[in-house]
């Protein structure tokens, strides 16, 4: 089975100069833990994770001990945070293939690029994998 079986194609995507404090609310709205961050031609240049916005948002943010210097972290453009040229695959590529690089890499999912033209068409996560090797494989 191919990654374009079990990829997500309805990508959100964020750009460089997004504040971490945005990038949180999509989080948050959109029920999703990585975002694909892009340039101003629409080229995937990192990926940002909730996990990414945890590590770099003081944990005093909305409690009665906050202070201004925390509230900056939410100022925070996401560029600063971002990983920066992610592995990614094609869509084409083998399921196997992206397990075993979401294995070796202890990453949580990889952007999908289209063969021809490397543009971002999808992104695969730990979960759809686990959803085809649960599901679909014992099936066959």
């Amino acid at each position: 089975m191919r990654i374009n079986e079990v990829m997500t194609t309805n990508v959100i995507r964020a750009r460089q100069d997004m504040t971490v404090q945005k990038v949180s609310e999509i989080f948050t709205e959109h029920g999703i833990h990585h975002i694909p961050v892009v340039d101003e031609d629409d080229h995937l240049v990192g990926i940002v994770s909730d996990r990414d916005v945890v590590k770099h948002v003081s944990p005093y943010v909305g409690t009665e001990q906050e202070r201004e210097q925390d509230r900056e972290t939410l100022k925070l453009l996401i560029s600063h945070i971002m990983t920066k040229e992610p592995i990614t695959i094609t869509e084409d590529s083998r399921i196997d293939t992206a397990s075993i690089l979401l294995l070796e890499h202890n990453f949580s999912c990889l952007p999908v690029m289209d063969d021809d033209d490397d543009t971002l068409v999808g992104i695969v996560t730990w979960k759809d994998l686990l959803n085809y090797y649960v599901y679909s494989a014992s099936a066959e």
